[in-house]
């Protein structure tokens, strides 16, 4: 019997003991959890795969915190169980905030195919870490807490030193938008910004005056520290923290009164020291605290991004490669396509760019003009990028004019990854003449890989070149007749050489996106030149059927060839009837033998069907390049003309020509043909539920500012956005009430706690305000060890036994 009583004692002090180095154990996990994100240990944010689940360390904290819950209630008797804390936050607020993310979390996984175990889960989630706080002590909990933050004050400002001496950063973002480097990053002088506010609090608890001295050191080194992170965010929560702490610490108010004549010098002296030693770094602070928000680059890309983020939340159009971020109403994506605002948006390589007095009447104010160095080819000017994707069709116009003619360019769309590499490129050579005209780039997108896109208009060989340029527009083609691009030239796209809308009254010249061939019905008989019978008619030469140089435009071609005897040598076709007033386009694909060849591209009017002296001529001159391009006038029928000729011939000079022909067509145009771009689908201004639910968490947007590409997942630098685009007013909502109640249970327990208790509310307080003033201003909530630290500060409170049923003694 006395054997089994021993044995009993022996279980009972095993268990005791066991109890009493789980709950020590509990006690390393919450500290672990509040302040292991101030050592800045990258592994942190890596995560490790587990079932197909990203699982960080963060995430083993949690569990352990709830593993741990388990085995204490286990191991103590029922007098001794654990409770849990007695706090709002873990009652009705968490439930309706947990609820409020179910839609932007199914969202997210219907439409972006994210985990329904992410990130938004673990703002759940997170709260069981209180499951290891039902045994710490007020008292002694803060003391931990503030070894802790002295401790990581120590290890920044060794960290500190050496990135000075080294010329390094702690983070990847460390230039700074004011001008300088950024030393620590600005989770670490956040956290620093909650150990000064320790040190301060630690003061006012202190009645002995070395013991103040002490804190008051560390607080300065926490203060270094924080100053080298250049946050500006944390420099303005913390203002607003110490006007709470003059307020509520009145033993530290009044030693910082009796004391000023020593630490006022003090403080001088060491700004002046700063100022000696570190020049750079006071300009820095100086810098970072004057510069204006509204202004500065830093703040005006953030808006950017939330802009970007917040795309769709009214027309409910998720997917920002879709084109809804354009750069005007009519679709087009180019910044400053016309010129009028100097070269804002365009780039050029080699050479240089300028704006002129417009070459043409149409065309605005402005236009542009380049001037090669002709070093080498490929010099000239690109556009900022745009954002594309696979399975899109795009199409580049541009104006051009050549200032002697003869100038061999490529008109191009470049496609790119999100390494900035140019994997695809889609180009029109042409060959310009001393007319403006219009020339028109068509390529269908076709690798997953590409993320975006550039126009560019670039010089094919080295030469000193002056060109004019102007009204370019990228737009999306989405219409009946936005076939993928038929690989007709030899660099994967289609392109065009437009006309101006010509007229009795003269040159129409503006956005001539009408006069891009949308197909329809073909008046030639024989206009692929297929049929071997009748090719048409030609005038000083031979036009003889030949081998198709694509085989997209059919088994046959027609070659042209001039004898050079005189100049208006080549093509003519049957005649077509019209009537005046009429708009009528004629398009044909040209290849020179040599390119250079000057030729024009006509419509010729007659009143009758024999072949005799036109009425009227719509002629536009071209120079051909030596691969295919499309060629096509647009015009109006004059008075007097009942039928219409197609027209191909030599100009300006006699000249013996060879060149190849396909595809041609002579057709009216319709003012109510159907436009070739995309439009914005009927009926979706506004979809109230976007706004209300989100638009799902884990999207990735993707968009431009100035001339770079960015590439976010649901991050748009401000964490309370994160929320409103994945999870919409309604989580939103939910995530600040969350605040609000512990705000309101936090200062309820406040007013009734002493001691070392009311400092841990009081710090508790100051240091959640700290990092919910920065979650406005950095992607913070998306990141697992913020998360963790923002739920440590919020239980904290809760300790405070003011607030708890005491446990009988």
């Amino acid at each position: 019997m006395t054997s089994l009583v021993a044995i009993g004692r022996r279980v009972t002090t095993s268990k005791v003991r066991l109890r009493g180095l789980v709950v020590r154990a509990q006690a390393a996990l919450y500290l672990a959890a509040l302040l292991l994100p101030l050592t800045a240990w990258p592994g942190l944010d890596h995560p490790s795969e587990l079932a197909g689940v990203a699982v960080f360390p963060s995430d083993v904290l949690v569990l352990a915190a709830v593993a741990s819950a388990f085995v204490l209630r286990a191991l103590s008797p029922e007098a001794a169980r654990p409770r849990m804390l007695a706090t709002p936050l873990l009652g009705w607020p968490l439930l309706a905030f947990a609820v409020l993310l179910v839609p932007g979390i199914v969202r997210g996984h219907e439409r972006y195919g994210e985990s329904l175990v992410s990130q938004p889960v673990r703002l759940v989630v997170y709260a069981g870490l209180a499951a290891a706080m039902t045994e710490l002590d007020a008292g002694k909990t803060f003391r931990w807490i503030t070894f802790g933050l002295y401790g990581g004050a120590v290890l920044q400002a060794i960290l500190a030193a050496y990135y000075i001496a080294t010329g390094t950063s702690q983070t990847s973002i460390d230039i700074l938008s004011t001008g300088g480097t950024r030393v620590l990053s600005l989770t670490t002088g956040m956290l620093l910004g909650t150990a000064l506010v320790a040190a301060i609090v630690n003061i006012d608890l202190e009645t002995r005056g070395r013991a103040r001295l002490v804190h008051a050191l560390f607080g300065l080194i926490a203060l270094g520290g924080m100053v080298l992170a250049f946050g500006r965010t944390t420099f303005l929560a913390l203002a607003v923290v110490l006007l709470f702490l003059v307020w509520k610490l009145p033993n530290a108010r009044r030693t910082a009164m009796h004391a000023w004549r020593w630490w006022v010098p003090a403080l001088a002296a060491l700004l002046v020291a700063v100022a000696v030693v570190a020049p750079s770094t006071a300009t820095q602070v100086f810098d970072r605290v004057k510069a204006n928000p509204l202004t500065d680059q830093s703040v005006r890309w953030r808006l950017a991004g939330i802009h970007a983020v917040l795309s769709g939340m009214k027309n409910g159009q998720w997917d920002t490669r879709d084109g809804l971020l354009t750069a005007d109403s009519t679709g087009n994506h180019l910044i400053n396509p016309s010129f009028e605002f100097g070269t804002t948006g365009w780039r050029v390589q080699g050479g240089g760019i300028y704006t002129i007095p417009a070459v043409a009447p149409g065309l605005g104010e402005r236009s542009l003009m380049l001037l090669t160095q002709g070093a080498t080819a490929d010099e000239g000017w690109y556009s900022s990028p745009v954002v594309a994707k696979a399975g899109q069709t795009w199409l580049y116009t541009t104006w051009l004019e050549g200032k002697v003619g003869g100038e061999e360019l490529n008109v191009s769309i470049w496609q790119y990854n999100d390494r900035e590499q140019a994997i695809h490129r889609a180009e029109l050579p042409v060959v310009l003449t001393p007319d403006a005209s219009q020339y028109a780039v068509k390529t269908t997108i076709t690798d997953p890989a590409v993320t975006h896109i550039r126009v560019l208009v670039r010089t094919a060989v080295p030469e000193k070149a002056t060109v004019y340029g102007d009204l370019a527009t990228l737009r999306l083609a989405d219409g009946p007749a936005a076939t993928p691009a038929r690989d007709i030239t030899t660099y994967d796209s289609d392109g065009s050489v437009l006309s101006a809308t010509i007229s009795a009254d003269g040159y129409g010249i503006g956005d001539n996106v009408a006069n891009y061939p949308t197909g329809g019905v073909n008046r030639l008989s024989n206009g692929s030149f297929e049929e071997g019978g009748s090719l048409g008619g030609m005038q000083g030469g031979t036009l003889s059927q030949t081998e198709s140089f694509s085989r997209v435009l059919g088994l046959s071609s027609a070659l042209l060839v001039t004898d050079g005897t005189e100049n208006d040598q080549g093509y003519y076709s049957e005649p077509v009837a019209v009537r005046p007033g009429e708009k009528w386009s004629d398009s044909v694909w040209l290849q020179g033998s040599k390119g250079g060849e000057k030729m024009l591209v006509g419509m010729w009017f007659y009143t009758t069907r024999k072949l005799e002296t036109p009425v009227s001529n719509i002629d536009f001159s071209v120079a051909l390049s030596d691969r295919p391009a499309q060629y096509v006038v647009t015009g109006v029928v004059p008075r007097g003309a009942r039928f219409v000729r197609a027209v191909v011939r030599t100009r300006a000079i006699p000249q013996a020509v060879s060149v190849l022909m396909d595809g041609a067509v002579l057709r009216p145009v319709s003012a109510q043909a159907p436009s070739l771009f995309a439009g914005k689908p009927e009926g979706t201004s506004y979809q109230i539920d976007e706004p209300l639910l989100g638009l799902g968490f884990g999207r990735e947007t993707q968009y431009v500012w100035e001339g770079v590409y960015y590439r976010v997942k649901g991050d748009p630098d401000n964490s309370y956005v994160f929320l409103l685009a994945g999870g919409g007013i309604l989580a939103l909502g939910g995530f600040l009430f969350l605040f609000g109640s512990f705000v309101r249970d936090a200062l309820s327990r406040l007013r009734a706690a002493a001691g070392r208790d009311r400092a841990l509310v009081i710090w508790a307080l100051a240091a959640w305000f700290i990092v919910a003033v920065n979650c406005a201003m950095a992607p913070f909530l998306p990141r697992p060890k913020i998360v963790l630290t923002l739920w440590a500060l919020m239980l904290l409170p809760a300790l405070v036994r003011k607030a708890r049923t005491e446990r009988p003694e």
